[in-house]
């Protein structure tokens, strides 16, 4: 336990996690730019320099500050304070709020079959904050508060709860989804469409193309021939795939969800030019009522309106980030990059490394470009930066607009924490309360070491007696090779276990509905599986005959459809081979009762009052419930 660092532990126990999630929005913006590169926008046109070069930085040197944050930053914690929130618990003088409670929870996405159950995970994660508190309140007799490395640890963490909370009042809190765009996204949320296009820089010339697509020139030749977007040009202009509504940009969206199957639109313009469209094919998939998909078309609204925040945002910032250019120093950039080009032949756009070990140590501190209040760029970081990068991804220091955007990227950071210092966000109440808790979080853990801290010596011969106790706990669990169809919806996985038990080769609807990726050439088959991997599709296997047919069996927004090929056997372990996970259980064993007994002897001197009726609230109706009971 002493061994895992004190900023990791802080975040494994009591199920909240304390590194913010506003940093990852705003780098998700920068993701999501590296992901468009393969996925070229949704309609298939390639990305413009500035924004492939943007893509690249993520994947450089230049956003590995950045990057390192992102590793942090988990979902769930992104909620807002809610200071006039019902308490549930008092411990001593300190209270614990119900969103304490139930944000854990609801960030799980674990879905509870019961009231009961529903409610068993409130109170085992009350349990747990509970525990917290008593160890805080530990933590703050020994003067924990003033300890050299909690210290240092929130002072280096504050600018990520900064970003944090200028995410959230100028992204989050400015978003929401109105009841009647709700409504017309209902009313094509079960269509699909399969469209192929054709995209040209002119009107004029999309027009052409029309007029010879009515006249019955082949769509496919025409699209090899003129289309812009390479990535679907060598395919006829086929984007690949069904999409559904809200995918497409607007423009198109509403063209191609308004074409009947085999049916041509167009010409129409997006910001990547004139699009002449056909739809190959159309499918809907089963009508539900709107109550029952309303949060899910909720969900998508606001990512998109999430999206197009953040980047009016980052605009606004990249607007004002003041960034000046040293031409002298963006002369000698330009000349070493001419220079290598000169001396070796590469496709347009890509571009070699640059010499950094040429460069005396004077040159590599002249700044580049200086951006915001005081923030400065050095070339030796601009050329490590751009020799980290993939060739073709490297911004060209002969157009301005790249050096400006690289620049911008490269100070993001610091121009996203003045934004925050300038709103004063430092003095925000939920800033404060955030930072506090993450330094408590520490606190506790601090605490439970010391509390835990040498007294958990565990040796061989309880390790051989617990394994001699419980043979049953060391065996590989048994293995079964499934064959799988995947499906995106409960009606088609129902249906396809039926055409299964009735004779229908099940490979073969393998090959023609599964989702699963990789899977549709091998009839499905997903090889020898075990519950490690596949716990539902084991649990349901487990109750099959080889040959027979299983499910539907749910995931996480899908069905599984299976069928059971042969078994194997649980297989015991031998005792060398277990003895790690024994000591580890027995350690945990060991340090939960001294640590139990520790929170036992804190609750006599700071009691803990349970509101149960509070942690009941909004439980469906077989829930407990109660006030005011001691615990």
């Amino acid at each position: 336990m002493g061994t895992v660092p004190l900023e990791q532990r802080a975040r494994s126990r009591s199920g909240r996690t304390f590194d913010p999630a506003g940093l990852a929005g705003y780098i998700d913006w920068i993701m999501s730019l590296r992901q468009s590169q393969q996925s070229q926008d949704v309609i298939g046109v390639k990305m413009s320099a500035n924004r492939k070069m943007i893509a690249a930085r993520v994947a450089s040197g230049l956003s590995l500050v950045m990057l390192s944050l992102f590793a942090l930053a988990l979902p769930g914690c992104s909620q807002k304070s809610d200071e006039t929130g019902p308490i549930v618990a008092e411990v001593g003088q300190r209270t614990i709020k119900l969103r304490e409670v139930t944000d854990p929870i609801i960030a799980s996405s674990v879905n509870y079959d019961t009231p009961e159950a529903q409610l068993k995970a409130r109170r085992k994660q009350l349990d747990r904050l509970v525990q917290e508190k008593l160890l805080v309140i530990g933590a703050y007799a020994r003067a924990f508060d003033a300890d050299i490395g909690i210290v240092e640890l929130v002072d280096k963490e504050k600018d990520k709860f900064l970003l944090d909370e200028l995410y959230r009042t100028q992204v989050l809190d400015k978003v929401s989804v109105p009841e009647d765009e709700v409504k017309a996204w209902f009313t094509h949320f079960f269509d699909r469409v399969r469209p192929k296009h054709i995209v040209v820089a002119t009107k004029t010339l999309a027009d052409s193309i029309m007029a010879q697509l009515q006249s019955g020139v082949d769509f496919g030749d025409l699209a090899q021939r003129y289309s812009l977007d390479k990535s679907t040009s060598h395919r006829g202009g086929d984007l690949g795939r069904e999409f559904y509504w809200g995918e497409l940009v607007a423009p198109l969206q509403d063209v191609v969800f308004a074409l009947k199957e085999g049916e041509l639109g167009g010409p129409v313009k997006s910001d990547f030019g004139w699009h002449v469209l056909k739809v190959v094919s159309r499918s809907e998939m089963q009508r539900a009522p709107y109550d029952t998909v309303k949060t899910s078309i909720e969900n998508r609204i606001k990512q998109k309106l999430v999206t197009k925040r953040r980047n009016e945002q980052l605009d606004g910032l990249r607007a004002g980030a003041n960034i000046q250019i040293r031409q002298e120093v963006l002369a000698t950039l330009r000349q070493m990059l001419q220079t290598v080009l000169d001396t070796v032949k590469l496709p347009p756009g890509t571009f070699p490394n640059l010499p950094i070990e040429k460069l005396p140590d004077s040159g590599k501190t002249s700044i580049v470009a200086t951006y915001g209040r005081n923030g400065e760029i050095t070339l030796y970081s601009v050329l490590t930066s751009f020799n980290s990068t993939a060739m073709d991804s490297r911004p060209d220091f002969r157009i301005d607009d790249q050096v400006h955007e690289m620049v911008f990227q490269m100070g993001l950071y610091d121009l996203l924490r003045d934004q925050a210092l300038g709103l004063k966000l430092d003095q925000s109440p939920t800033y404060r309360d955030r930072l506090r808790e993450f330094q408590e979080s520490m606190m506790a853990e601090k605490m439970r070491s010391a509390v835990v801290t040498n007294k958990l010596r565990v040796d061989e011969t309880e390790i051989r007696q617990y394994f001699d106790a419980h043979p049953d706990s060391f065996l590989d669990p048994p293995s079964y090779h499934l064959l799988e169809v995947l499906v995106n919806d409960e009606p088609s996985a129902i249906r396809i276990v039926r055409e299964a038990q009735t004779g229908t080769p099940f490979e073969e609807l393998a090959r023609k509905y599964t989702v699963r990726s990789g899977f549709k050439s091998n009839g499905g088959d997903l090889g020898w599986v075990s519950s490690n991997r596949y716990p539902d599709l084991v649990a349901t296997a487990a109750t099959l005959k080889p040959g027979e047919v299983g499910g539907p069996v749910p995931g996480v927004g899908q069905f599984s459809a299976i069928k059971l090929l042969e078994t194997k056997p649980a297989v015991p372990r031998e005792f060398e081979d277990t003895k790690r996970a024994i000591f580890q259980k027995l350690q945990q064993q060991r340090g939960d009762s001294i640590l139990q007994a520790y929170v036992d002897s804190m609750k006599t001197a700071y009691p803990v009052v349970i509101h149960e009726d509070v942690l009941a609230r909004n439980i469906t109706a077989g829930s407990a419930s109660g006030a005011g009971k001691k615990g």
